[in-house]
Parts: structure tokens; C-alpha cells; sequence
């Protein structure tokens, strides 16, 4: 009796979740968009079991990248799979009500969304 209700109640809990994350990407796509210099990269390495009980490891780096607004120079860091060079460019969007805010998401992940929301409807409904 008691599972049931946990799932539901983590079902809507989670769809929550990722409309209100939804949501805050699709607001950022209407941020002002600028070019970012890499400036710094470190990485740390991650490790956790597959498919079939087989350990994989995977590697996340740190971007640190500067941009500047109205002669006002901003640092951030955003975590990536994916390395960047020190001295590259890079595409970001940054908050114009808040410049100190940005992020590299361009677009919304509908996909990612949609998955999230499948899984929730199944656990409320299953």
C-alpha cells in the first residue's frame, strides 16, 4: 500500500522537476548571446557500473571561461564530458538583467524533458 503512494508522490515530485528546469532553459534561450574565452580546464574522473554489471569510468572537466559586458569582465564554469582548449572560444548566452549569470545551453534538451515526463506519468500511473 505504501509503495504505490511513493511512487506516485515521487512521480509528480520529478515532473516538477523537469517542467521547472524546462522551463528555466527556455527562458535563457532569450539571453543575450556572446563569445567566451576558455581559461582554465581541470578534470576529475567519475566511476559506476554498466550494462551487465561492467565498471566504466568517465572523465568531467571544469571549464573555466571569462566574457565581458559593457567593460565589466565575468567569470564562470560550466562541467562538460567533452574537453575545451585553454585560449578557445566558445558560444554562450549570459543573463542581461544579471550579466554574472550565463550559460553555454543554447537550446532547451526537449528530449531529455520528454523522457523525465514518460517516466513520471509511468510511476504516478503504473
Amino acid at each position: 500500500m505504501i509503495f504505490p503512494i511513493i511512487c506516485i508522490i515521487v512521480g509528480i515530485l520529478l515532473s516538477g522537476y523537469a517542467t521547472t528546469e524546462y522551463i528555466n532553459d527556455c527562458q535563457k534561450v532569450k539571453w543575450q548571446p556572446t563569445e567566451a574565452i576558455v581559461t582554465d580546464m581541470d578534470s576529475y574522473g567519475t566511476s559506476g557500473y554498466g550494462s551487465r554489471h561492467t565498471r566504466h569510468s568517465r572523465t568531467i572537466y571544469i571549464i573555466t571561461y571569462n566574457y565581458e559586458v559593457n567593460g565589466i569582465e565575468y567569470t564562470n564554469e560550466i562541467r562538460s564530458e567533452v574537453p575545451s582548449q585553454v585560449g578557445t572560444n566558445i558560444n554562450i548566452k549570459y543573463n542581461p538583467k544579471e550579466p554574472s549569470k550565463s550559460t553555454t545551453i543554447i537550446a532547451p534538451d526537449i528530449s531529455l524533458f520528454i523522457i523525465i515526463l514518460v517516466f513520471s506519468i509511468i510511476l504516478i500511473i503504473g
